[in-house]
C-alpha cells in the first residue's frame, strides 16, 4: 500500500501543469504593482517597451502603467509556471490593452498589445514569443475577454 501511495504521488508530481488558472502565488498585485515593486521585473518591462516605436501614442498607457489592471494570477503552460495579467488604456479598456505573462524565476516576459481599430483586431506580440508562447499568449488574450470587474 505505501509502495502504491509513492508511486501516485510521484505521478502526479510530474504530470504536466494545467493550461486553466490555477491558485494565485502570494498577494493578488496587479501587473503594474508588480512592476513598481520589483527592479529586475522593471527592466524586463522596459527591454518589451523598448520594442514599440516611441511616436506610438496607443502605448503610453503602457509606458505610464496607468489604466485598469487586473490581478496577476498563476496559470500552468508549456511546462512551466507563470504569471499573467492585464493592462489597458483608461476609458478605452475594449480596444486597447495588453496581456503579460511573466515566468518568475527568469523574470522573463512576453506580452501581446492588442487594439481594435475600425474592422480587425491588430495583435502585436512583444519579447520574440516562440510559437508555443504565442499560444498562450492568444489563449490568455481570449480568457482577458470575458467580462471583469476592473475593466
Amino acid at each position: 500500500m505505501r509502495r502504491l501511495l509513492h508511486v501516485v504521488v510521484t505521478v502526479a508530481a510530474l504530470a504536466p501543469l494545467p493550461a486553466q488558472p490555477v491558485e494565485p502565488l502570494g498577494a493578488a498585485l496587479t501587473f503594474p504593482q508588480l512592476v513598481a515593486g520589483n527592479p529586475a521585473y522593471r527592466m524586463a518591462w522596459d527591454r518589451l517597451l523598448a520594442e514599440i516605436p516611441a511616436t506610438d501614442q496607443k502605448a503610453t498607457f503602457m509606458r505610464s502603467l496607468a489604466g485598469p489592471a487586473t490581478p496577476m494570477h498563476a496559470v500552468g503552460g508549456d511546462g512551466r509556471l507563470l504569471m499573467v495579467g492585464t493592462l489597458c488604456e483608461p476609458r478605452n479598456c475594449d480596444a486597447n490593452d495588453v496581456v503579460v505573462v511573466m515566468i518568475p524565476p527568469t523574470n522573463r516576459m512576453y506580452a501581446v498589445h492588442r487594439r481594435r481599430v475600425d474592422v480587425p483586431l491588430h495583435l502585436r506580440f512583444l519579447g520574440h514569443p516562440d510559437p508555443a508562447m504565442r499560444a498562450i499568449l492568444i489563449g490568455q488574450a481570449k480568457l482577458a475577454d470575458r467580462p471583469q470587474a476592473a475593466r
